[in-house]
Formats: structure tokens, sequence, C-alpha cells
């Protein structure tokens, strides 16, 4: 007997169409989805490191919400993961308590991040587990951290304040036997409460743990005459002999290479005030090299908008990309000298 026409002639049709949608906002992932994070974690569980195959799994493997649908999670791609079912059991939902103290507020050390550092910063806090320990895949990280922002917030922005961190030593990365990235805190145990016996994820070594301050910090130790700065600003055209000295690395370096380097549509800095040069030190510690500079105005001269040869939108004719345009920071919390470096203006 055929089968009537019209609505449930094919039943099965349109469930099947629901669980192949590849991406949904609330519930289970569908199957293209499922199979994608399979694809991109390699069918392995991402706290253990179990891995199983397709078709022939001794333990279960699950997707699970990294950020949960309680707390707000999507059922979004980079907030998927996958985990073993008894690490998918252990982990559940609950959300940790962190201290945060009064000393935050005068911390030298947090003076020197940028804004989206700093929001990176405290919003890790709530991502390591008890022992400060976290994954450091970049695309984890920004599901995690920034699960509202995720048309905002870019993976290249994510993992330029990372390195931010990195640099400044609040936090440091290492890996485990499979080469898997992972970060932890450094002073955690001094202002954190361990509530876990055990932690979610591989102790660092112990030359991890021990080694010293990465060298873009260690200007910190620098003695009280290098940084002794003269009693008048010092003009661009007239650097001090000590400046002259230093090679590289002091702001009158930097000012000279802007003035030699930049386009000719830009003024060039004539005088060094203390601001600007609080912006210079602030700068020339995250990046000291001077090759990474020299290649920020490479990229500076190859952009038809910073060069001027672009007519400006309405609205954006007073606009100039001169000195301190470079070395202010863009509304995504990002460094302008980041984004030129990175190639955001490039045509």
């Amino acid at each position: 007997m055929p089968k009537p026409c019209g609505t449930g002639s094919r039943p099965g049709r349109k469930k099947q169409r629901v669980a192949n949608r590849p991406f949904g906002l609330l519930g289970r992932p569908g199957r293209t989805l499922r199979s994608a994070v399979l694809r991109r974690d390699k069918h392995t569980c991402r706290h253990c490191g179990f891995k199983s195959s397709v078709h022939h799994a001794t333990r279960s493997l699950e997707i699970d919400h990294i950020r949960p649908l309680t707390y707000g999670g999507l059922t979004q791609y980079g907030n998927l993961q996958t985990l073993c079912a008894p690490c998918n059991r252990r982990k559940g939902v609950a959300v940790p308590t962190r201290d945060i103290k009064e000393s935050c507020r005068t911390s030298d050390t947090l003076a020197q991040l940028s804004h989206g550092a700093e929001r990176l910063f405290w919003r890790l806090t709530t991502y390591a587990d008890d022992f400060g320990r976290m994954p450091a895949d970049v695309r984890v990280v920004r599901a995690a951290c920034f699960p509202l922002m995720l048309q905002k917030v870019k993976e290249a922005d994510v993992q330029s304040w990372l390195d931010e961190l990195v640099r400044t030593d609040l936090i440091r990365l290492y890996s485990d036997a499979d080469k898997k990235s992972y970060a932890f805190f450094v002073t955690w145990a001094k202002h954190q409460r361990t509530r876990a016996k055990t932690s979610k994820y591989p102790a660092p070594s112990s030359a991890d743990i021990c080694r010293h301050m990465p060298a873009d910090v260690a200007d910190k130790a620098v003695t009280t005459e290098d940084t002794e700065v003269p009693p008048k600003t010092p003009t661009v055209g007239n650097p001090s002999p000590r400046a002259e000295e230093a090679g590289w690395g002091r702001p009158e370096d930097l000012v000279k290479l802007y003035n030699t380097q930049a386009p000719d549509n830009v003024p060039a800095v004539e005088e060094l005030s203390e601001k600007r040069r609080d912006k210079c030190l602030r700068a020339l510690r995250q990046y000291p090299r001077e090759s990474w500079w020299r290649e920020v105005f490479v990229q500076y001269r190859r952009s038809k908008f910073l060069r001027g040869a672009v007519p400006a939108r309405e609205g954006h004719s007073s606009f100039r990309p001169d000195f301190d345009w470079l070395l202010s920071t863009g509304k995504n919390g990002t460094e302008n000298y980041v984004k030129v470096h990175d190639g955001m203006y490039a045509d």
C-alpha cells in the first residue's frame, strides 16, 4: 500500500536535518559539528590525553561544553572540547571561586599590561584549575574566556594578550609528552587557595617552574644609573651621550628610528616629552628587539592607508597615523604598533 503524501510521509527526514546542523546555539551538537570537534582534537581527551580510534574505542569519547549551557555557554565549535567519559564526569559544572586582593590595584606588574591583557588575566584565573594550570590552546582559551564576545575578540587578540602575560612573567607555558601546550600562573600558590587534591592537567617540569625571568622583562633589574632621567628632556636631534652609548633600547632610539623609517605623510617627532617617554619605555619593555620595530615600520610603509594614499572616509579627515597614534591603544585593547606589525593595516 503506498504511503500517504504530505506531513508524516517521511518522519525521519526532519529529525535528521536537525541533527546535522553544523552550528547550533543551545542543546547537543549535531553530527557534523561533533565530527569536526573530534577531528580537531584528534580523537583525544583534552584532560587526560586518552586517545581512541573512531570505531574501536575502549573508553567512550564525549563532546563537552567548555562553558556550560547553564552559565551562558553556546553550542559552537570554539566552545566544545573532546573528553573521555570519566573526565567529563569529574569535570562537572562547578564554577571555581577565586580570591582577589586589594594589592592588585597597586601592582606594578599589572600596571604594565594593556587593557586587553589585563582583562584576559582575570578571566584566566577562573579558567585555570585549583593548581593554576590550564590548556594554552588559543582557540580553547578564546572560547572559555570570551564565550559571549566571540564576534569581537579574535584569536589574534588572544594570542597577543597571552604573549604579553608571558613576557611579564605572570604565566608560563609548557608542554606535556604529547606536545600539548599548557600554561600555569607563576604566583598562584601565593594568592589562591588549593581545594582540589589533584590537578586536571599535567604538572610542569622543574625547569619550567624555576627558570629565570624572560629577557623581555629583565629591564626591571637595571641599575638606578641606567634609569636616571636628565633634568631637561633632550630633543630628538641631539640625543644624550648615554643614549648613544646604549646603542638600542632607549626611547631616543625608537624616536630616531621612527623619524628615519616612517612614511613622509606623518610629522616627525621633534620633542620627547615625559608622556611620550613613558609610552616608549612601556613599548620597549614589551618588544625590546630592534628587528621587531624595524618590521613595524616596514609594514607601516607598505600600507596605503597609513601612507595616506587612500582617501579618508567621511568623519576621518583629521586622522594622522603619527608617533602618538602608533604608541596608543585601539578600541579592542591592542596596541596600534602590534596591529601594524601583524599586518592588520596591510593592503
